[in-house]
């Protein structure tokens, strides 16, 4: 197996959402982070101010995912404007307040709940963006990072390792952040990457789709295309939770 430097990072938090849509009311998240919030993870984490050129860190970067758990889709139900005067409504696009009796806006958002996320990094052009920097931007973040919305802190350390080795084996073997089944032998285990594995003869390609409703106005931003997965792991690589999970991987890892 081809082996690289590689940057191994988990996110894991009560909730996540990682939205490639963002269409008013309907605020959906994909079932595993975007390559689009990984990016602005890493950028916030480096100082990179919200407007500024991602592309050389994009460019620079592999990625590969690994599903340890992934959580529960939740709906949260907002609303905004009820019971107002019209002037303190919410502002329409023709720069006037609603109607009265229509003022209220309802909206709904999507979260990851109980979600864990292990993420192998390669840096494929180390002179632009190497892992070392990367990794000293996320021990001492600009910006804290968080799982898709600021209300979202992490839970686990973000940073499990720094390391040389294939990303798909190593994601393999590190301990998977999750009970062990009661019963089953192994645990069927979904994974994502930019490029497609080299030792896989079956994967699926996965897009997002511009949904009905989206106009050039309130578009839908499509995420890069991933490369999709599943393998039956032993069970036996199924730590726990905290510190019992913890534990397992600083023995893999030392």
């Amino acid at each position: 197996m081809p082996t690289t430097d590689l940057l191994v990072l988990h996110l894991d938090a009560p909730l996540q959402s990682y939205a490639t849509s963002g269409l008013w009311q309907q605020r959906a998240t994909e079932p595993w982070p975007t390559r689009t919030g990984l990016i602005g993870l890493l950028a916030a984490a480096g100082g990179i101010p919200r407007g500024g050129d991602l592309a050389p860190l994009s460019d620079a970067l592999h990625v590969t995912i690994r599903v340890d758990r992934p959580g529960a889709r939740r709906t949260d139900y907002h609303t905004v404007g009820g019971g107002q005067p019209r002037e303190r409504t919410a502002i329409t696009s023709n720069e006037t307040y609603r109607t009265h009796g229509k003022g209220t806006i309802q909206s709904w958002r999507e979260y990851l709940a109980d979600a864990a996320f292990t993420i192998a990094l390669t840096s494929m052009d180390d002179r632009a963006f190497s892992l070392d920097t990367i990794s000293d931007w996320l021990a001492a973040p600009h910006w804290a990072p968080y799982c898709g919305r600021r209300a979202f802190p992490l839970t686990s350390p973000l940073i499990l390792s720094r390391t040389t080795d294939d990303p798909n084996r190593l994601l393999r073997h590190l301990p998977l952040h999750r009970r062990k089944p009661n019963a089953d032998d192994s645990v069927r285990i979904e994974f994502l990457a930019d490029t497609p594995p080299h030792d896989r003869d079956t994967v699926t390609t996965v897009d997002t789709v511009r949904p009905a409703g989206a106009t050039e106005l309130y578009p839908v931003h499509t995420s890069h295309t991933m490369h999709r997965w599943w393998e039956h792991l032993p069970a036996t690589g199924c730590a726990g939770y905290s510190d019992e999970w913890l534990d397992a991987l600083a023995r893999e890892t030392t």
